[in-house]
């Protein structure tokens, strides 16, 4: 895994790369790394009254930070919050139920993927998807009504992600499917000049699973000191194509992701851009944009993007060092990223 990062990151010494941990596919609906769907009716519950008891098909966030028990596991999905693009089953449990054949089910609110109603009739137990496109909280109250005209409900809501914290990070990364890389293991090849910078950013809340949902990462284009003004745009020998991903990265158990923010350019061409210019020093940077995603990625997947998490910029100075000519040095710093005002994108 660290060489196919490795490969992809040095492979174009002269674009900016924000990488994300994309290396996963588009994963088919109830198929994933989480416990069994194991939900039954216990003895007791049989001979309780008619309610209808719930289990989401992940783990919260919280489960992971927190390092939960065996018991943990049960009680956390039992939980009636759960994120965008979870998926939760439901069981009537109790009595009296009647005749299982004539079951009625019934959801109210527009929290869940669309469903044909008239199919769950005669279940006993129902499997339902939290939409994946949801701008706002969402609560939803599913009703399951006996031929002897017994009901039973229960409400769920539906999160969205409405806050970030990120942190530095070194070490090694849990990329998802198996994969995984150390952020040590980059390195800048000989003959070229650049810096690296990891972010690891986490969603809230934590209370909720956000795996079913994706990270995508859009390019904000690149600004400079002076825009719209002097000094004129940076050369392209220093500030090349901006190289986005594009691609639908999965968000992690502890309802986290992470940025990497790179350049490396080969020195000679760096030192004789600079000789060349007659503006220095000069400030530049690149923008990387973060949404919630709920399609596969892609270029032209933008309708597809829905919830606005950050921004992160790439800062580049360009500085004689020693006063030499023809002597310049490449400077480079990578900002974290920067958390913003929670917006919506129109869809």
């Amino acid at each position: 895994m660290t060489d196919r990062i490795g490969q992809l990151a040095f492979s174009s010494f002269r674009f900016l790369f924000c990488f994300l941990a994309v290396f996963s596919g588009v994963v088919p609906l109830w198929v994933s790394d989480g416990p069994d769907d194991d939900m039954k009716e216990t003895e007791e519950e049989a001979c309780g009254p008619l309610q209808i008891k719930s289990q989401t098909e992940l783990y919260s966030a919280d489960y992971y930070i927190k390092g939960g028990s065996e018991q943990d596991k049960e009680d956390d999905r039992k939980r009636k919050n759960i994120g965008v693009g979870e998926n939760i089953s439901f069981l009537l449990i109790g009595k009296p139920r009647g005749d299982i054949k004539e079951l009625i089910w019934s959801i109210k609110g527009d929290g869940f993927q669309p469903t044909d109603n008239e199919s769950f009739k005669g279940e006993q137990r129902i499997a339902l998807s939290a939409r994946k496109d949801l701008t706002k909280d969402t609560r939803v109250t599913i009703t399951a009504k006996t031929d002897e005209g017994k009901e039973a409900k229960v409400t769920v809501n539906i999160r969205i992600p409405k806050k970030i914290t990120k942190e530095k990070y070194e070490g090694h990364m849990g990329l998802g499917d198996g994969f995984s890389a150390n952020t040590a293991d980059l390195k800048i090849s000989k003959g070229e000049h650049g810096v690296w910078g990891f972010v690891k950013v986490t969603l809230f809340p934590t209370d909720v699973s956000f795996k079913g949902v994706k990270v995508i990462e859009r390019d904000g284009g690149l600004m400079w000191e002076g825009k719209n003004g002097t000094p004129p745009r940076p050369q392209p020998e220093l500030a090349a194509e901006h190289v986005t991903c594009n691609m639908a990265a999965p968000i992690q158990d502890k309802n986290n992701f992470y940025d990497m923010v790179g350049d490396n350019r080969n020195i000679e061409e760096v030192l004789e851009t600079i000789r060349r210019s007659k503006h220095n020093p000069q400030q530049f940077w690149f923008v990387c944009n973060f949404h919630i995603h709920w399609g596969k990625g892609g270029k032209g997947s933008e309708q597809q993007d829905s919830i606005f998490l950050g921004t992160t910029i790439k800062n580049t100075v360009l500085k004689p060092l020693i006063k030499i000519p023809q002597k310049r040095l490449l400077r480079n710093s990578a900002s974290p990223l920067q958390e913003p005002a929670m917006r919506i994108k129109k869809q």
